[in-house]
């Protein structure tokens, strides 16, 4: 019962990264199609379909709390991260490939002003071939990237990826005090949302809309992703884990 938790809350997370990430790509495939609210409407679509996933598995891991496996839990959320960091690592090595389609999403959207009616379109009708024969393919910038978008990015990050995981760890460790540690998971995730809000999205807009440096911009916000997933937030939990053990 547990494993079937475990691996169903590894895939469910696994998820929410991974269309998290590509709502970034519909960005960058609005910036070069010179459809820059269309490529918003995309990536904001993206976006509403990763919280759906990210609403599954938090209380998925109430059943983890609930056999009171603490060590189970750990392991459940480093596997997790690990599995969300190898995505973000798919994502990009497929990044052609999935930057064309939100391409012929909104090539096919600025026709026919529907989102499901674009998604028919592109598996019925739209070419990626043809696509690229029209647009080219944005240099991927290897090592140049910007360091603003990727220390913001990674840090950004890690309020979403952290809370569901190291909350219920201090909750099954204070149980009587468990209903008012895991309510603040909304105020927590909640001061991330306004640090996006405010830092990331600006950070984003700014270099898309000036046409500045947006294929590091893009790709740094990408491999900010990856030292979040794959070391800042597994840390923070190791060391969470110390010290309420002791």
């Amino acid at each position: 019962m547990l494993i079937s938790v475990q691996v169903l809350v590894c895939v469910t997370f696994s998820f929410f990264v991974l269309f998290d990430c590509a709502s970034v790509v519909a960005k960058h495939a609005g910036y070069y199609s010179q459809y820059n609210a269309i490529g918003y409407t995309m990536s904001y679509v993206s976006t509403v379909v990763s919280r759906l996933f990210a609403f599954v598995y938090p209380p998925l891991l109430g059943f983890i709390v609930i056999s009171q496996k603490i060590n189970l839990l750990l392991y459940t959320a480093l596997a997790s991260l690990l599995a969300a960091g190898i995505c973000v690592i798919i994502l990009i090595i497929f990044y052609r490939t999935i930057f064309y389609t939100y391409l012929g999403l909104i090539v096919t959207f600025q026709k026919s002003g529907s989102i499901f009616g674009s998604i028919l379109t592109l598996m019925t009708k739209t070419k990626i071939n043809d696509l690229k024969e029209t647009y080219n393919f944005p240099v991927i910038p290897g090592r140049n990237i910007r360091k603003k978008p990727f220390i913001v990015s990674s840090l950004i990050v890690s309020a979403y990826a952290v809370p569901a995981f190291s909350l219920n760890m201090i909750a099954m460790n204070y149980m009587d005090s468990a209903p008012i540690i895991l309510q603040s998971s909304g105020m927590i995730t909640g001061i991330g949302t306004i640090l996006m809000a405010f830092i990331l999205e600006p950070l984003i807009s700014f270099s898309i809309e000036n046409g500045s440096r947006v294929n590091e911009t893009i790709f740094s916000l990408l491999y900010g992703r990856i030292l979040c997933y794959l070391v800042l937030s597994p840390l923070i939990l190791l060391i969470l884990n110390y010290y309420i053990s002791i």
